[in-house]
Parts: C-alpha cells; sequence; structure tokens
C-alpha cells in the first residue's frame, strides 16, 4: 500500500467515529452560518425593500435577491471553516445585495448578488494583489466555489476549507 498502515478494527471504528463526529460539527457551523445570515438578510430586505430607500433613488432589494444570496450562502458554506466571521451586508443602489468580508483595511473580499442571479466579486489581498470575476448562480463549479471560500478563508487563518 506504497508504505501506508493499514488500521485495525478498532482503530478504524475510532476514526468512524471521528469522522462522523466532524461532519456533525461542519453541518452544526454551516446551520449556524446559514441561521445568521439570513437574520441579517432579513433585516437589510426589510430596510430595503421600498424603491428609494437610501433617499437617492435606490432600486428596491427584490425577495428574489434575498433568496439568491441565501442560496450561494449554502452554496459556499462548504468551502468556509468555521472560523471565517459572517460577512457584512450591504445593499446596493440598483437593488443587488453585496457580502463583503474585510480583514484588514487593506484586505477584502466582495462578492455582489443580482435578482437575476448574476454574481460578480472582487478582492484586494495581500501586497496589493487583486482579482475580480463573474458568474452565474447555479452553474458555479464545484472548483469556483473552492476558490472563493480559499480565498475569503485567507483573508483570516492559513487553514483549508472544510471540504
Amino acid at each position: 500500500f506504497g508504505g501506508r498502515r493499514v488500521a485495525d478494527p478498532a482503530t478504524s471504528a475510532t476514526l468512524l467515529r471521528l469522522q462522523g463526529a466532524m461532519q456533525s460539527h461542519a453541518r452544526a457551523s454551516a446551520s449556524d452560518l446559514i441561521s445568521a445570515t439570513r437574520s441579517m438578510l432579513r433585516g437589510v430586505a426589510e430596510e430595503c425593500a421600498a424603491p428609494d430607500w437610501d433617499g437617492a433613488g435606490a432600486n428596491a432589494v427584490s425577495m428574489t435577491t434575498v433568496q439568491n444570496v441565501e442560496r450561494l450562502i449554502g452554496d459556499l458554506h462548504a468551502f468556509l471553516p468555521s472560523s471565517v466571521p459572517l460577512p457584512d451586508i450591504v445593499p446596493d443602489n440598483d437593488g443587488d445585495l453585496s457580502l463583503t468580508w474585510q480583514a484588514a483595511s487593506d484586505q477584502l473580499f466582495s462578492i455582489s448578488v443580482a435578482a437575476s442571479g448574476a454574481v460578480a466579486f472582487a478582492s484586494r489581498l495581500a501586497g496589493g494583489v487583486e482579482f475580480h470575476g463573474k458568474a452565474r448562480l447555479g452553474s458555479m463549479s464545484e472548483d469556483i466555489l473552492r476558490s472563493l471560500g480559499t480565498t475569503i478563508s485567507g483573508l483570516f487563518t492559513d487553514g483549508k476549507p472544510r471540504r
């Protein structure tokens, strides 16, 4: 087996119990992330449900946009360690919602989600590294989600995503 040792049955059983416990913890962390994000989203949605919510002609944030953010968080959570803080949720004047993780004054990652399902993301990382891109909700591959999760978690930890 290429130098790998095969575990005895007792060790295998222990490893299976630990794996089950870790999966339960990941589900609990995901549930907390999703629950807390939904709570914040409801607050933003209520404040920005009417046109001109900012007094400067902003478009209303639609329930479709809120549902799209919930879907994105549901897709993304598996690629974020539980140590990553919740994002700031900011309404945009075009009716989109932005999720922003900021680690330092010069390091951040932001994702903007539209009612149409369009997703735009941009980051400014240590050393002045910047990148941006666009995707469509529902067609984001696991590789894209993993890359986004790695970038976000890299702002806060040296840890790897959950998957």
